[in-house]
């Protein structure tokens, strides 16, 4: 059985990969893959515990299940945010975001 650790320590890894792509990329589409990154290594955490704590409890799969909904939401609504920004400002960086509110 492999080792607790190795689950923290490469959830960890991915969720700084992440977090370095949401700070440092321009792109949205770029800082969009970061983010889901990072919820990826969250869900592998939430599943890594669960199989540790008691491996016949679902509830942690269920748990996952359920983030990934949200996620499958979360990336229909970015893919309509790129789309009406690709047609409003003809790219896709993230500093034309500034400009939507107005």
């Amino acid at each position: 059985m492999i080792p607790l650790d190795y689950f923290v320590g490469f959830s960890a890894l991915l969720f700084s990969i992440g977090l370095y792509g949401v700070l440092t990329k321009r792109h949205v589409l770029k800082v969009f893959i970061s983010i889901e990154a990072m919820m990826v290594s969250a869900n592998i955490l939430l599943l890594s515990f669960s199989a540790y704590s008691n491996p016949f409890n679902p509830s942690g799969s269920a748990m996952v299940l359920f983030s990934w909904a949200v996620s499958t939401a979360d990336i229909a609504i970015a893919l309509a945010l790129f789309l009406y920004m690709y047609k409003k400002f003809g790219s896709v960086d993230v500093t034309a975001l500034n400009q939507l509110k107005w």
